[in-house]
C-alpha cells in the first residue's frame, strides 16, 4: 500500500506542476491517471 500512496503523491505533484503551466485538466487526467475531480481539488489547493 505504501508504494501505491507514493505513486499517487508523485502523480499529484506532477499534476500541480502541469496546472501551474496551464495544461488542461483533461490532458492532465490522461497523463497522470488522476480523475478530473482529483485534479480540480488540487487546483483549488493551488489557489490558496
Amino acid at each position: 500500500m505504501g508504494l501505491l500512496q507514493n505513486r499517487k503523491n508523485e502523480d499529484e505533484e506532477v499534476a500541480r506542476d502541469m496546472l501551474e503551466i496551464g495544461l488542461d485538466i483533461e490532458q492532465i487526467s490522461q497523463i497522470t491517471g488522476l480523475s478530473k475531480e482529483e485534479i480540480e481539488e488540487l487546483e483549488k489547493g493551488n489557489k490558496n
